[in-house]
Parts: C-alpha cells; structure tokens; sequence
C-alpha cells in the first residue's frame, strides 16, 4: 500500500481519545459529563501498526451553560512513526454538578 505496511484505521485513532484523556485530567464533582461534538478534526498523518501514540490536550474554552459548562479541548495525537501529528482535533464537552437537576436528553 502507500504506506509501506498495514496502519491504523483512522476512527479507531480518533476513538483513543477518551480513554487517553482519562490519563491526563480529573473532573471533580461532576454528575453527568458527556462529549457533545467535535468541533474541528483532521487526520494529519498515518499511524502505523506497532507504533506508539500519545496525547497532548490543551483546555481552550470554558463557557457556562446553563448549571453546567462547556469545554473545548484542543487535542493533538502524535505517533513516535512520523514527525508529524496523526490527528488534530477540538473535542467539545458538557458538564454538570451532581448536585445539579436531573438532565434529560431533550435539556441538553
């Protein structure tokens, strides 16, 4: 193929980022916490099979809504295989107190 060997479906990248983010911070206090949207993605570069991924994400906003608030994370996936990122992303976050009313879908 093009790229010399077997990679990483790119979805499969994109979806590491949850689980990866839970290595870099904690929310306290929260009751319910879902991810809303991605507000900018590109897949930059390929990832290999066998390489290694790791995450650098920079809070970018918060902004209130409602009782809760919405964060804006700057996520960039790099892979020790290529000099350049394999995917830039801005994931979009809500987030309530637990102390806050019961939130229903049709709220959010």
């Amino acid at each position: 193929g093009p790229f010399g060997g077997a990679i990483a479906q790119s979805y499969l990248v994109l979806s590491l980022i949850v689980p990866l983010l839970s290595d870099i911070y904690l929310l306290e206090d929260i009751g319910l916490g879902m991810q809303c949207g991605i507000n900018r993605l590109r897949f930059v570069a390929p990832v290999p099979m066998n390489s290694s991924i790791r995450l650098d994400a920079t809070l970018k906003s918060v902004e209130t809504v409602g009782e809760g608030a919405q964060l804006v994370l700057g996520c960039v996936i790099e892979c020790d295989a290529s000099k350049q990122p394999a995917l830039e992303a801005e994931i979009v976050y809500r987030c309530w107190p637990s102390w806050s009313k019961r939130r229903r879908w049709a709220d959010i």
